[in-house]
């Protein structure tokens, strides 16, 4: 018994050690921040959650539709660790916690209100402007600050039209205009307390026919919704980007990330922690990355560890699995095959032995099998997952033990 509590304790101990992730952190006394700015930012405590597309997305890592996020990111640890995303950066440079991340690939602000395809992530769950994803992106608390990350989809989708800002009021979210300042208006309305900022995209590498008005289209709207309705935003277009800053000339890469976390840093803070120059964006990129480095370390090693294990941890799921159904049925089987045999030898004392015996493993049985459920209740009241930014990592390993035939451990999962 003392072995099995050791066991336990380790195991506990663990995991409550890797979720505590952040290498500037309130919890730790701001410690390990970058800069005094960062540490000051770090004491407040703030909580910030992430709305947007495939570009914000990290497989593992964001909310999903009824929980299920299969195949909704773009992002995972083939492309680039999870520190490198340009918001586990802007988190890590401010010593700021990410409390959730309810960006989905594929998905537009604007809906046409009949149209619905999962398989394209079209529908009243996935555009950003509709109830569902307005109230998702504060399901895991209350955020001190929201990033809103969006538009690409409705830029490439040229059927989307764009609206103007003087007739955005009206309800129409199958108009951009109308829908963006409709989703604008919900998250204000249900998070009035919440700092907002706005990021326009950046104008692709990739151009399609129409592509660049499109997004100046666009992005002009976001920004004009954004001073209408007093919330902070950020212009993409005036980062000096390379191609070697995107993957496939959509999606950015490592150093694309970093411009992207440098830019919203520098445009909400009058005291930015990384100076961004943009007439020499290699060499800034070479001298600001040892900042990054210092600071994403903690965050991306651990906050990965059950999305990279999960195979591991589906194998100890379906040994768990076979272990809480046969050893209990054995211990039942052996106790009512005692009982039987004392029955039948007709012994007063033989019976009660019997009888208590069969008690006594009917109750072991049923901690056996209870056992996985038992620890997970237990590192839920132990662990502050809220304040940690961890409990989407925590949820893969827990999916992949207490049901293993829901563990996710494809090749391409995450890949849109």
């Amino acid at each position: 018994m003392r072995k099995i509590k050791n066991i336990l304790f380790i195991i506990v101990t663990f995991l409550f050690v890797s979720i505590n992730v952040y290498a500037c952190t309130a919890d730790d006394g701001c410690i390990n921040c970058a800069n005094e700015t960062s540490k000051t930012e770090c004491k407040k405590n703030i909580k910030i959650a992430i709305y947007g597309d495939s570009i914000s997305t990290y497989e593992g890592y964001i909310n999903g539709i009824d929980g299920d996020a299969t195949y909704m990111s773009y992002y995972s640890s083939r492309d680039m660790s999870l520190g490198e995303t340009w918001w586990a950066r802007l988190a890590n440079m401010r010593g700021w916690r990410v409390v959730a991340n309810d960006s989905i690939g594929s998905t537009r602000v604007t809906w046409d209100s009949t149209t619905t395809n999962d398989i394209e992530r079209v529908g009243e769950k996935y555009y950003m402007a509709g109830d569902y994803r307005t109230t998702s992106v504060g399901s895991k608390g209350t955020p001190n600050k929201i990033f809103i990350f969006a538009g690409v989809n409705d830029i490439f989708s040229e059927d989307v039209p764009i609206g103007t800002v003087g007739n955005a009021h009206l309800k129409n979210d199958a108009i951009f205009a109308n829908a963006y300042y409709s989703m604008l208006q919900k998250l204000k309305t249900k998070y009035p307390k919440t700092e907002i900022t706005c990021i326009a995209p950046y104008i692709p590498k990739y151009l399609k026919d129409n592509t660049v008005s499109r997004t100046n289209q666009i992005d002009d709207v976001i920004i004009q919704l954004a001073k209408n309705n007093g919330v902070n935003y950020v212009d993409l277009r005036k980062v000096n980007f390379v191609n070697e800053d995107f993957i496939e000339g959509i999606h950015p890469s490592s150093s694309g990330m970093e411009k992207i976390a440098n830019a919203v840093s520098d445009s909400i803070f009058e005291n930015p922690i990384i100076q961004q120059d943009n007439s020499n964006n290699n060499s800034n990129a070479s001298q600001n990355s040892n900042v990054i480095k210092k600071n994403e370390v903690n965050f991306d090693v651990d906050l990965n560890f059950c999305a990279s294990t999960a195979s591991i941890w589906q194998i100890v799921g379906w040994v768990f699995l076979i272990v809480k159904i046969i050893v209990p049925l054995l211990l039942i089987i052996f106790g009512i095959k005692d009982l039987a045999q004392a029955v039948i030898s007709g012994k007063d004392d033989g019976i009660k032995n019997a009888t208590k015996s069969l008690f006594i493993r009917g109750i072991s049985a049923i901690l056996i099998f209870f056992v996985p459920t038992i620890v997970s209740l237990i590192m839920g009241l132990v662990v502050d997952f809220t304040s940690s930014g961890a409990k989407a990592d925590y949820d893969i390993c827990e999916t992949c033990i207490l049901n293993p035939s829901k563990c996710d451990t494809s090749k391409d999962a995450g890949k849109q």
